[in-house]
């Protein structure tokens, strides 16, 4: 991979590979999850 000027792209930082949700340790597996997202009154959510 070339940076925008045609260099090299050498990648400096450090990142986990992939998600390690929820548990944020190192080499922990991803762990599946479901969010529901409601209204207390029970009304429908519109899209504005």
């Amino acid at each position: 991979m070339k940076t925008s000027d045609g260099k090299d792209f050498v990648q400096t930082r450090e990142v986990p590979i992939g998600s390690n949700w929820p548990s944020k340790q190192d080499n922990e597996p991803p762990k599946p999850a479901v969010i529901a997202i409601r209204r207390q009154d029970s009304s429908p959510i519109t899209a504005i």
